[in-house]
């Protein structure tokens, strides 16, 4: 399954709105890898709410691919529309039975709900407790601040994404509401980062994080093995 975020704005530093929502070029790097191997994605939204796709990452001036990436991306978007448009909430997963797998996907949509929710929070510690395989990258890892990490040894700390030196890069750095290496210190991980755009994946148990998107092929590669 995918853990995606529903809201489609958030609140920034300093009173700031933007629009949000999951980047485009997770579907396609790593939507392929799992769909290549014969496995079935489920999209999952906290409350079952459309998935939105963060606006500039489908904008070739502003997003990290290029122009013959982004028509491959829209035309994958496009024939997985209803997925999006239709998740399955995770509530009703839940109730649903077992998933092998879970994927966080990056973008700023997960800063905006998936670090405050209890329900997301308690799923990723069974998941983990259990031995189900989880990957968050970039700001997808955001997740695992919903996780209760005092006194929890189900819980892996090694952990990268999204790092303060890239938000500074992309200019970010001022108006995010938090920064996302900042706070994972900050809640007793153990971050490390690569320089800012190169591929870094860490992998602590059942738990595999991402820096950034070069990071997201390999991160479900590996999610991927375990599954």
């Amino acid at each position: 399954m995918t853990a995606e975020s529903g809201p489609r704005s958030w609140s920034g530093r300093g009173g700031s709105s933007s629009t949000t929502g999951s980047g485009s070029w997770w579907f396609l790097r790593t939507g392929r890898v799992f769909l290549d191997h014969g496995f079935r994605v489920v999209v999952v939204s906290p409350d079952g709410e459309p998935v939105p796709i963060q606006p500039a990452s489908v904008e070739t001036d502003s997003c990290l691919m290029t122009r013959v990436e982004l028509t491959d991306i829209l035309d994958f978007l496009g024939r997985h529309r209803p997925e999006l448009e239709r998740p399955v909430a995770l509530g009703d997963l839940l109730e649903g039975g077992h998933v092998d797998g879970v994927f966080v996907p990056g973008g700023y949509g997960p800063t905006a709900q998936l670090r405050t929710d209890d329900l997301v929070g308690s799923f990723m510690e069974r998941c983990l407790r259990e031995s189900t395989p989880v990957a968050a990258v970039c700001h997808g890892v955001s997740a695992l601040l919903a996780l209760d990490t005092s006194g929890s040894a189900s819980v892996p700390r090694s952990v990268t994404g999204f790092s303060n030196a890239e938000e500074r890069a992309a200019g970010a750095d001022t108006w995010v509401p938090f920064l996302l290496e900042t706070e994972l210190v900050r809640h007793g991980f153990d971050y490390s980062a690569a320089p800012p755009w190169s591929c870094h994946v860490l992998q602590d148990g059942f738990l595999i994080t991402g820096q950034n998107p070069a990071s997201s092929e390999e991160a479900a590669k590996r999610l991927g093995a375990l599954m």
